[in-house]
């Protein structure tokens, strides 16, 4: 992402432009938490005794079989009964409940929205996590990262277990990230709920919820493999769906293995944006201002286009991330230690590879007593492509 750039469309604007009722409903359970004085996100709408979420699901399910109903000509009563059990309609309850409760915290929480740069982000996804799982706080109870890089897509195709058509970089991917107390009487830590989507053009694509477990005494490692069945009896675990009506249970071993990347970029965001300096520049949307300006044009074919460029800005204001962190760089060599080896005193490499990024929680303050999170970037070792490419090689 450049300096400056415009936020996309969002999932958030996705949900909110094809189903707008929703937002009433949402509306309505938002009144009610500040009724009951309700602190923090919500986990499930079980814990502050909903009366809006089952008429709100109702009404939505019956939205999706009158609008089947209009395009194909078939009676409503034929529509309902042919649809309901199927994948296709298991996913959408599905992607309805965790847009529920996802964009019910996101709204409660003030729709904290962080737009992650692609340098920054491909450096995060080659940083280790060997860090205190404590140390993973999400600056805000619920907030949206919106990421553009490809290797973010690819991360999250590969935890989906499948592969991205070309035109699918063209679009953002976004993660909903709740922080949330253990539930019932574990008391000793606090979890952290994901929930990915992808989206090409107006349609939902993939889907993905975890939540891991953050334990005094754990790293993030720890956290990363969480084993909900053994910490919370009949406990259920994370879930994958997609467009083309798949949406099943995922393990938490899948979430380890093919799940791995996309979620330690994650985590490994949430310890950026808490570390010592990070690069946070906050924006504003330009949606509403330019949709003003609509108004003076006066051809109709020009604010026509101008209407619709305009609409392709998000309109949720963001905090722009690593907008000024460079690409990975290139180490060509390294001191060297034993001298007498080497008369030159350097290391050179053959080829080039990627020394990752790990984190410091380095002592800091009057006699050491404080701490500060600090990030060491990854980098590459070895030759500059144009110094591989034109090095001399002989043939016998």
């Amino acid at each position: 992402m450049n300096a400056g750039a415009k936020l996309p469309l969002t999932h958030y604007d996705h949900v909110k432009k094809i189903r707008p009722a929703l937002w009433d409903y949402l509306t309505q359970e938002i009144e009610h938490l500040r009724e009951i004085g309700w602190q923090g996100a919500v986990s499930s709408v079980d814990d502050i005794n909903s009366q809006v979420y089952t008429p709100c699901m109702t009404a939505l399910t019956q939205q999706f079989f009158e609008s089947i109903a209009a395009s194909s000509g078939c009676p409503l009563d034929d529509v309902i009964a042919s649809t309901k059990g199927t994948p296709q309609f298991r996913m959408l309850l599905e992607a309805l409940n965790l847009d529920y409760h996802a964009l019910l915290n996101f709204e409660w929480g003030g729709k904290k929205t962080f737009y992650f740069s692609n340098n920054l982000t491909d450096h995060l996804l080659a940083t280790e996590i060997n860090i205190d799982a404590e140390l993973v706080r999400p600056p805000f109870d619920s907030s949206l990262f919106v990421f553009c890089s490809p290797s973010a897509i690819d991360a999250a195709y590969q935890a989906c277990q499948q592969k991205p058509e070309p035109n699918a970089y063209r679009y953002p991917l976004f993660v909903f990230v709740t922080s949330l107390a253990d539930r019932g009487d574990l008391d000793s830590g606090r979890r952290i709920m994901m929930n990915v989507s992808h989206w090409r053009e107006k349609h939902w694509v993939v889907g993905l919820k975890r939540e891991v477990a953050i334990r005094v005494g754990w790293k993030l490692d720890d956290a990363l493999r969480t084993e909900w069945e053994q910490l919370e009896e009949g406990r259920r675990e994370g879930f994958r769906a997609s467009i083309d009506g798949y949406a099943s249970p995922v393990t938490d071993e899948e979430f380890y293995t093919d799940g791995l990347a996309l979620f330690r970029l994650v985590l490994n965001a949430v310890l950026y944006l808490g570390s010592s300096d990070p690069d946070v520049v906050q924006r504003f949307s330009g949606r509403a201002t330019a949709l003003a300006r609509v108004q003076a044009i006066r051809s109709n074919v020009k604010a026509k286009k101008a209407r619709q460029e305009a609409r392709k800005e998000s309109e949720l204001d963001y905090a722009s991330v690593g907008d000024s962190v460079p690409p990975i760089y290139v180490r060509k060599g390294e001191p060297q230690e034993t001298g007498p080896m080497l008369s030159r005193g350097t290391l050179e490499y053959a080829k080039r590879f990627i020394v990752r990024g790990h984190w410091r929680n380095q002592p800091c303050g009057p006699d050491l007593a404080e701490r500060k999170l600090t990030w060491i970037k990854p980098y590459y070792k070895g030759p500059e492509i144009a110094d591989l490419v034109n090095r001399p090689y002989v043939v016998s």
